[in-house]
C-alpha cells in the first residue's frame, strides 16, 4: 500500500495527505453545485456560462488563462453523469 508523505495536486503546492479530506470537500461542492443546476432545469450550456466558483483555491497566477476552461471541463464531465444519476 502507498503511504506517501507528500502529494502533488493537479494544481497548487505539494502538500501532505491531510489535504485529501479538503480535496474531497471541493469535489463534493462541485457535484452539489452542478446537481443543483440540473434540478433547476439549467442546461449544460447555461451551466458552462455560470461556472460556479466552488474551488476555494485559485489556480496559480501563471495558469489563470486556463481556469475558465478547466471549470468548463469539470461541468462537462459532471453534468451528464448527474443527469443519468438523477434519472435512476
Amino acid at each position: 500500500a502507498l503511504d506517501p508523505a507528500i502529494i502533488v495536486p493537479g494544481h497548487g503546492e505539494p502538500c501532505t495527505t491531510d489535504y485529501l479530506a479538503e480535496q474531497a470537500e471541493i469535489i463534493e461542492a462541485w457535484v452539489d453545485a452542478v446537481t443543483g443546476m440540473v434540478r433547476q432545469g439549467v442546461t449544460q450550456e447555461e451551466a458552462r456560462a455560470q461556472r460556479p466558483a466552488t474551488d476555494p483555491y485559485r489556480i496559480g497566477q501563471r495558469l489563470f488563462p486556463i481556469e475558465d476552461g478547466l471549470n468548463t471541463r469539470i461541468i462537462d464531465n459532471l453534468y451528464p453523469r448527474i443527469v443519468e444519476r438523477l434519472k435512476a
